[in-house]
């Protein structure tokens, strides 16, 4: 199976593209992917809401690369989806965050995520707010 799926940057893989991505996860997550990288992709809010919920299906993902994203875009669809596997968040002082979340039989892993200008004022309080739902 696969374990890392890289769809970074160049063109990149955009609104459609993110959404034909997520049907495919949905039709069959794969078992063992751990890692997925969707920097600089420019995702839309629909786009990372269908990613989001796709991902949610992917329960050995342990590593979530969405640099280059505005975390006040559309990265927040996909922050809310993975929130509630979190066991534990952390803010790094570069605005990158951290999600702890028990991943698999091997125990608890940390699930990364890392945006472009990272959290600030605004992503601090719809994060506040997700943590809140």
């Amino acid at each position: 199976g696969t374990s890392a799926l890289a769809l970074s940057g160049g063109r990149g893989l955009g609104p459609e593209g993110a959404r034909r991505l997520a049907g495919l996860l949905l039709e069959a997550p794969p078992p063992l992917l751990a890692s997925v990288d969707l920097s600089n992709n420019q995702l839309d809010a629909g786009a990372a809401t269908a990613v989001g919920t796709a991902l949610m299906a992917v329960t050995s993902l342990t590593s979530l690369n969405i640099t280059g994203q505005d975390l006040g875009d559309g990265v927040w669809p996909v922050l809310a989806a993975l929130l509630p596997r979190a066991a534990a968040l952390q803010v790094l002082s570069d605005g990158r965050m951290v999600l702890v979340s028990g991943v698999g039989a091997k125990g608890t892993s940390a699930l990364a995520l890392s945006g472009g200008r990272g959290l600030g004022p605004e992503g601090a309080r719809r994060l506040a707010g997700l943590l809140l739902e």
